[in-house]
């Protein structure tokens, strides 16, 4: 197989776009925790941070490709296991590597941080292993890695501090929200999401909207209202194509965009930890374009 073919191959088995979404919930975790705007501002452990945090999740999606392989042979041959562009043997290999070289890094930050990233590899180890064999265990397994990875970035001040209230409010509500994402993706080849599914994405802006309530009315918050006004658009904009939408196979499609839609919410959770924050939230908001373009290319469900 030619290079260019063989990297293509690997890029879809980590869903590039979705990768774009992962720093947005490590600075999120980290400026709720009151990390930024500390008089020391602890860089190093914010960029190891993504790093584990990209390595993990690219693992998790390699491992979850690996375990589906033949399920995807009858149902998605496309893809880059059941079409032979990646041995199974190199996929499991990979996946079991990239979560060793991230337990590795968390342990050389902190031990809290390397407890926060064993959990976060064990909950995706089980999800891809047995837990997604049944749609409640999936969508609860699925939630808790992404709520965990908010724990992640906020893990820099649990020794000095705890779990602030605002980071434990954002993990829980972001459980919800991709807890909602995955009961969708779960049927995606199979039925049309329901009137109750997408209600639930729906009203998730309206809980992103608790962890920074109190700072709506506060001057100098342009970046959050930025933040707020583009996730309630985009997410109207979602809910009604999935209302209007009559093809099964444009599922996969509004998974994607739902998956992009963190941005959103990422960036309005870092305006609340950040205020003034404009550079922050507009590095993260940035992402979305670029997620998007991604899309038209590599698969994100």
């Amino acid at each position: 197989m030619k290079t260019k073919s063989k990297i293509n191959a690997w890029l879809q088995l980590i869903r590039l776009p979705n990768q774009l979404t992962i720093p947005g919930d490590i600075i999120a975790g980290f400026a709720l925790s009151g990390a930024i705007t500390a008089d020391e501002f602890p860089l190093r452990f914010l960029i190891v941070c993504m790093i584990i945090s990209h390595l993990l999740y690219s693992a998790g999606l390699i491992l979850n490709d690996y375990f589906d392989r033949d399920v995807d042979a009858r149902e998605r041959p496309e893809r880059p296991i059941p079409a032979g562009e990646v041995s199974a043997k190199s996929a499991l290999i990979s996946g079991l590597g990239l979560i060793v070289i991230a337990l590795v890094l968390a342990f050389s930050l902190s031990t809290l941080c390397a407890i926060v990233a064993l959990c976060l590899a064990g909950v995706i180890f089980i999800y891809n292993y047995r837990a997604k064999r049944q749609s409640f265990t999936a969508v609860l397994f699925m939630g808790a890695c992404r709520a965990i990875n908010i724990l992640l970035g906020a893990s820099v001040v649990f020794e000095k501090s705890g779990c602030p209230p605002q980071v434990i409010m954002a993990a829980a509500i972001l459980f919800l929200y991709i807890a909602a994402v995955t009961w969708i993706a779960y049927y995606e080849v199979e039925k049309l999401p329901s009137k109750l599914q997408i209600l639930m994405i729906g009203i998730c802006p309206f809980l992103v909207l608790i962890p920074g309530i109190d700072d709506l009315s506060k001057a100098g918050c342009f970046a959050l209202w930025l933040a707020l006004i583009l996730l309630f658009l985009n997410t109207t904009l979602i809910c009604r194509q999935l209302l209007i939408n009559t093809v099964i196979e444009k599922t996969p499609k509004f998974i994607g965009a739902l998956i992009g839609n963190l941005i959103f919410i990422q960036g309005y959770w870092v305006a609340v930890g950040t205020r003034p924050s404009c550079i922050w939230v507009c590095s993260i908001l940035l992402l979305w374009p670029l997620s998007k373009a991604f899309r038209r290319w590599y698969y994100a469900s």
